[in-house]
Formats: C-alpha cells, structure tokens, sequence
C-alpha cells in the first residue's frame, strides 16, 4: 500500500470472509510504500479463501482516508511434465477439482501405455487448465497413435465449462462414429472458453 503523503502511516487489518463472517487473522502498520501484507493460503488444492483489508492512512493535518480491498485466493495445482504417470495425475487432479480450481501444465503431458495413464478427462466442474509458459511448451498429448488407445483429451458435462490457455492439445481421437477429437462438449449447457 503507498500513499504519497509525506509521513503518512498505513495501518492495515485482513479479515477472512470466506464463512460470511469477518473474522480478523492479522493485522499491522508502517510507513509508505507498506509491503509484505501476508494472506494466510487456502489449505488444501482446490480450496478457496476470500478476505477483506481494511487500509487507513494518517498523518499530522491531514484527515484519515479508509479504503477496502477484497480478495480471493484459490490454492492452484501444477502438474509438471517429469511426474511419474503425469496423464493419471491430471485426470486424478480433475476429478477432485472444485469449481473455480486453476490448473498448470508444465511441459508436455503424455498419454502413455502404463495402466490408467491414458483415456480422456472428464469434466465435471467449472475449471481452468492453463500453459505455465504457453501453448509452445506447454501440451496435452493424447499420443493414440502410440498407445494405440483411441480417446479424447476432454469431455465436458453438461453445465460445465472448461477454461483452456496457454495450452496445445494434439493427437486425440474421438472414439469410432464419435463426435470430438480434442474435446467433447455436452449440448446442453456445456462450454469451452479459449
């Protein structure tokens, strides 16, 4: 926080809001430009955390100023390309994912023949999948000429959307007489934003 009064003290107190009570965990002050205002981390991957700050600024002769700033934070995931099964892991990471989660892809995540580390992903929540460095380095391969399994990257449910950036999806197939290759959306209220 930096106020360009000159003496100006910033004094700060964080609510967490995430329950619909204001309950404060922290609180604090010092001289302009205030930095390092900590926001305790939502606990577990998925899990969501929203807070209040209350920011005042004082100095001799001058009126106090209050503002609020809000935030939310979601704990994100990251499955990197040097996981061991990493397909599985992102399958596995999606079905536990919360609405809102946030997912990064880091290198090129490959199908492989090893058991449960193929098949498509079923979305069953509102969810983002990003390229940690974009859509160059960071992708999705179903790799069925390899495996020799024939399956999507996505499948998305109905109601559901599924948020892609940053992100290269490749070599998937839609199952024989099938619709979708990369990705399959329901028609009834599924979406895929790009």
């Amino acid at each position: 926080a930096t106020c360009n009064t000159p003496g100006v003290t910033i004094s700060y107190t964080v609510y967490d809001i995430t329950g619909g009570t204001a309950v404060k965990t922290n609180e604090g002050s010092g001289a302009s430009p205030l930095t390092e205002i900590r926001l305790p981390a939502p606990g577990t991957v998925g899990d969501t955390k929203k807070y209040k700050v209350a920011l005042t600024a004082t100095a001799p002769g001058f009126t106090e100023n209050t503002c609020e700033v809000y935030y939310r934070l979601i704990r994100a995931t990251t499955i990197d390309s040097s996981m061991p099964n990493a397909w599985e892991m992102l399958k596995q990471v999606v079905a536990s994912a919360t609405d809102g989660e946030i997912i990064t892809i880091k290198g090129e995540i490959k199908a492989t023949n090893a058991t449960n580390n193929s098949g498509e992903i079923e979305i069953n929540r509102d969810i983002t999948i990003r390229g940690k460095t974009g859509k160059n380095t960071d992708i999705l391969n179903a790799d069925t000429a390899t495996t020799g399994k024939t399956h999507r990257i996505f499948n998305v449910q109905t109601g559901k959307t599924l948020t892609l950036s940053g992100l290269t999806l490749k070599n998937a197939t839609a199952p024989s007489g099938g619709n979708g290759g990369a990705i399959l959306v329901n028609i009834t209220d599924g979406k895929v934003v790009l």
